[in-house]
């Protein structure tokens, strides 16, 4: 949806005002594969698809790589492709949407959360020509709703959007009783833009244009590039929108870049301009485009259409802000709002005026439409299923092959996780810091376990295993740490051990290791003196002698020295003339 555009123009404004239409269409073409999972089961799902002619590598699909639960579909359509679609509850189906950073302010979540909901609602009664051919309802990628299963719940910072979701179960804005269209975006320019002055057709009262101060700390808030006018001139002359020779001036008058050089000029609406570098500059140099902006790698070449140009020498020089189609909430901006204490209702408010947010019915089931144009397809289970083929798992499906799967070699694990450091020793009654690198946000844990223990792709946890708990992470270099508690049931002994390093990105579960590492015995404190771990308010306090016991123990001492005295007086001793002397009695 943040990348919601020319693609669907043409669709959304002829269904704006559509009529309600949730008949269940009859199942399209050649049913492959149909599984169920079971409570607690769950699919991982690695496809490929076809490639797209005349689109170059670097914007060709990438892999489909996800985990889902519910029923999942495998068919084949006219063209010998596949194509997945997947039932599931609808409620369930929102824990699975990637519409924003899962680790954002709570209020910002739960009005993403309507949003979604409301959008997905209003989707299903205005369903696209593919969608009703295929027989799903929603599609899974920015063209609906980003919707990638399992990994969202179970990946890092899951639980979050989980929780968002399900605290604003039901909720719904309302338009005259009917769900609205909830439209959303990332990043704004400073302000949103009314429905039809981005796509035409009929004005919608609560998708109106309104000011945005609060998407400021989005990274594409502000971005800009330098392109060399050469490239500038391979990209529209790949695209047929130029046909002169060397590019010298390049110029935006309101909707329209003028493009002079040698052999005339040419005048491009700035949507066209737009599509033109997103769709054919990363063809002519994948290294430089999309290019670096102020904050990371933009995700477009060009953004959005709010930018100017200017050029200085031989290179165009783009100034812009903001990233999507400009209507309805920003979600950067419902961040910023959540941030200065606003709920999300009252953020939901500013976006969408004269809505109703109110509980309305939903259905029981929505069903997705994962992936089309498939050309291969491997299914692993992970838990028990309901139904599923007789080939031993995983299974592989092919484009064109035989409609009974066959077993696939493997499954591939694209999650990557690298220790980077760890000690060799560590002491019971301390901890033990290890510092990592994961490829994509997962949780991290590090597990310790002794060299007779079997190691199973899932590792069990037990008495003569332990760990530290799951703790999100973000793609890159992190640190992990394990308390080695020495008292309990369940505590380790003192011995060697192998270290391990699991990361789990709700999809993959891989491990990193294993290294060696030797646990010392938990150091005795020396004799009257407090442990070192025990903290000094903990300690028992000091107190003062007692007088009673100091005059008994004096009366002893002296009792004592007067008794050595008159041991001494009854000693034989010698004279000074040298003669042994005994004392009377």
């Amino acid at each position: 949806m943040r990348l919601l555009g020319s693609v669907l123009t043409a669709l959304f404004v002829a269904t704006l005002t559509g009529s309600p239409s949730r008949a269940r269409a009859a199942p399209p073409r050649d049913e492959v594969l149909r599984l169920t999972t079971a409570p607690g089961s769950f699919l991982r799902v690695h496809a490929t698809f076809r490639p797209k002619p005349g689109v170059c590598p670097p914007l060709q699909p990438r892999p489909l790589h996800a985990s889902y639960a519910g029923t999942l579909k495998v068919a084949r359509d006219t063209d010998g492709s596949l194509f997945i679609i997947l039932e599931l509850p609808f409620e369930e189906y929102l824990h699975g949407l990637a519409e924003v950073p899962r680790d954002w302010p709570e209020e910002a979540l739960k009005a993403q959360a309507v949003a979604a909901r409301t959008y997905a609602l209003a989707q299903l009664e205005r369903r696209g020509a593919e969608a009703r051919r295929l027989g799903y309802d929603i599609c899974a990628t920015e063209a609906c709703q980003v919707y990638r299963g399992l990994g969202v719940a179970r990946g890092a910072w899951g639980e979050r959007w989980v929780q968002a979701v399900e605290e604003t179960r039901g909720e719904v804005l309302l338009y005259r009783g009917r769900p609205a269209l909830a439209l959303y975006f990332s990043t704004s320019d400073g302000r949103t833009r009314s429905v039809e002055e981005v796509f035409g057709g009929e004005p919608l009262p609560y998708l109106r244009g309104v000011p945005e101060e609060d998407d400021g700390a989005s990274p594409l808030s502000h971005w800009d590039f330098r392109m060399p006018l050469d490239d500038l001139a391979e990209v529209v002359r790949r695209k047929g929108l130029w046909q002169g020779g060397r590019l010298e001036m390049v110029e935006r008058k309101g909707g329209i870049v003028l493009l002079k050089g040698e052999g005339g000029e040419t005048q491009l609406p700035v949507s066209r301009f737009r599509f033109a570098l997103n769709t054919e500059a990363p063809c002519l140099d994948p290294s430089r485009y999309p290019p670096a902006g102020p904050r990371g790698k933009l995700p477009e070449t060009l953004p959005s259409t709010w930018f100017d140009l200017r050029v200085e020498g031989r290179h165009l020089l783009v100034s812009g802000r903001g990233w999507g189609h400009g209507v309805g909430m920003v979600q950067w901006g419902a961040r910023g709002k959540a941030l200065r204490g606003l709920a999300y209702r009252e953020i939901l408010s500013r976006y969408y005026s004269e809505t109703e947010l109110a509980r309305a019915p939903t259905p029981a089931t929505i069903r997705v439409g994962v992936a089309t144009g498939l050309e291969e397809v491997v299914i692993e289970p992970v838990g028990p299923l309901s139904s599923g083929p007789k080939t031993p798992a995983p299974w592989l499906l092919r484009a064109g092959d035989s409609p009974s799967p066959k077993t696939a070699s493997g499954f591939p694990d694209l999650l990557r996780a690298e220790i980077l450091s760890a000690p060799s020793e560590a002491r019971l009654g301390g901890d033990l810091r290890v510092s990592f690198r994961v490829s994509s946000p997962a949780k991290v844990r590090v597990v310790i376990v002794p060299p007779h223990l079997p190691l199973p792709r899932q590792i069990p946890i037990s008495r003569s295993a332990w760990a530290s708990p799951f703790r999100p992470s973000p793609a890159g270099e992190g640190e992990a740490r394990v308390e080695l508690e020495a008292e309990g049931a369940g505590s380790p002994a003192a011995g060697d051990y192998f270290l391990w390093l699991e990361a789990d990105d709700g999809v993959d579960r891989v491990r990193a290791g294993p290294l060696s590492l030797r646990i010392l015995p938990k150091p005795f404190p020396a004799p009257g003196l407090a442990s070192p771990r025990q903290p000094e308010a903990s300690r028992p306090p000091r107190r003062g002698p007692d007088p009673k016991k100091l005059a008994l123990a004096g009366g002893l001492l002296v009792a004592l020295a007067a008794a050595a005295a008159a041991h001494r007086l009854r000693r034989p001793h010698k004279g000074t003339d040298g003669k042994v002397r005994t004392p009377k009695p």
